[in-house]
């Protein structure tokens, strides 16, 4: 999946020691279409994925950069940005 299919990624790490840049030992663009396209079929193929957990209100949030705000939370049982 990827260019032939019209589906881009983008990379944000909050780390210097991050590797997003491709062909890089642990490229983190590199390895994100094997992470990502699961999901992608299986919300394509209607499959509902899981339940939001509990575990997972502290990734609820804002992201601030000087040219944009993100707010990561959960909305009709669903993570949205």
């Amino acid at each position: 999946m990827g260019v032939r299919e019209g589906v881009g990624v983008i990379v944000y790490a909050n780390s210097l020691v991050a590797e997003v840049y491709p062909g890089s030992t642990w490229s983190i663009s590199d390895r994100i279409f094997d992470w990502a396209v699961p999901a992608i079929n299986s919300a394509r193929d209607g499959d509902e994925g899981e339940a939001i957990k509990p575990e997972w209100k502290p990734l609820e949030g804002s992201c601030r950069m000087y040219y944009m705000d993100s707010h990561v939370m959960f909305l009709d049982g669903q993570s949205v940005l």
